[in-house]
């Protein structure tokens, strides 16, 4: 297996991981100030790890979900000739396609309002192979045959009911950690850089605080967990992962077993066995890219993301 980097480009930090052979994934993080200036950072880190290639997994703002429904569901010949035959008629610029095992309905990600910008990453990245993938494709490597995720990232928050490696349902919350430490800030009378840090203090270390800080900190994340809940729609969920840094607010675990004593809650990290629960998605990621290269068989999806070049709808 060639070495190779994923860049997760979130909103507040981008996550990159490095991948060489016989390694366990290496994790980091970088803050967020000015997007191409800090890829130029991490083109120079890649170049010299020897790294050439490059995956970007990117969040919804950067592209819009069409589907197509298919007659067969085999992965088959006849299959392919089918979808040949709608391409003919489509129209738009799609970086990637895929179609779940025994599912008629195609997904087909559409480059949104930031083509331009996905063309300024591929500048930065020249002389590299740069991959682009939608953030959500990584939750497909999830074993369970039926589980829903809650992915609670700084800004957003993300409900995901995934069946059978497919993603059925799709919520998104424009409620996030942010929240949390805007509360901090309000009670505490501080500024934000701060407040963050009380935050992540009373989420890792929680003894260093005086009772004090621990009091608004706690008003401050009963709050967060309501304003979240409010957004949230829980019915039928059984079995609920959680991830991203947000989920480690103890009042929101509490919140969600207030609503239902019967829901299953599990943390994404026992899963996958990462040590950081900010960097899931990379490790979600690697065992989804790992999985895909290790395909030797007849692979639709790789047929179907040919024909969009085929046919000039890719990226």
């Amino acid at each position: 297996m060639s070495e190779f980097a994923i860049v997760d480009l979130g909103s507040k930090f981008i996550k990159y991981a490095l991948k060489k052979p016989i390694q366990e994934l290496r994790c980091f993080e970088l803050n967020l100030v000015d997007l191409l200036d800090d890829l130029k950072v991490l083109k120079e880190l890649f170049q010299a790890e020897g790294i050439n290639r490059v995956l970007f997994f990117l969040p919804d703002d950067y592209y819009q979900i069409k589907t197509l429904d298919l007659s067969s569901k085999q992965l088959s010949k006849g299959l392919i000739l089918e979808v040949e035959k709608q391409f003919q008629q489509l129209q738009g610029k799609f970086f990637y396609a895929n179609l779940p095992h025994d599912n008629a309905q195609l997904s087909l990600y559409e480059t949104n309002a930031k083509e331009s910008e996905m063309d300024a990453i591929k500048g930065v990245f020249q002389g590299l192979q740069v991959e682009f993938y939608p953030a959500e494709i990584a939750y497909s490597c999830l074993n369970a045959k039926k589980v829903s995720l809650l992915d609670v990232g700084h800004y957003q928050t993300y409900l995901l009911q995934i069946v059978n490696h497919n993603i059925e349902t799709r919520l998104k919350a424009e409620v996030g950690f942010a929240l949390f430490v805007e509360m901090i800030q309000e009670y505490a009378k501080i500024s934000s850089d701060p407040a963050f840090e009380l935050a992540l203090d009373y989420l890792k270390h929680p003894a260093t605080l005086n009772s004090k800080q621990l009091e608004i900190c706690q008003q401050a994340a009963r709050k967060f967990a309501r304003g979240l809940f409010e957004k949230l729609n829980l019915e039928n969920v059984q079995t609920l992962y959680l991830t991203g840094g947000g989920s480690f607010v103890p009042e929101l675990i509490r919140k969600l077993y207030e609503a239902d004593p019967d829901l299953k809650i599990l943390h994404l990290s026992d899963e996958l066995g990462s040590s950081l629960s900010i960097y899931n998605n990379l490790y979600c990621f690697e065992r989804f890219y790992l999985n895909k290269r290790s395909n030797k068989g007849y692979n639709v999806n790789e047929q179907i993301n040919r024909l969009l070049k085929v046919y000039n709808l890719n990226f």
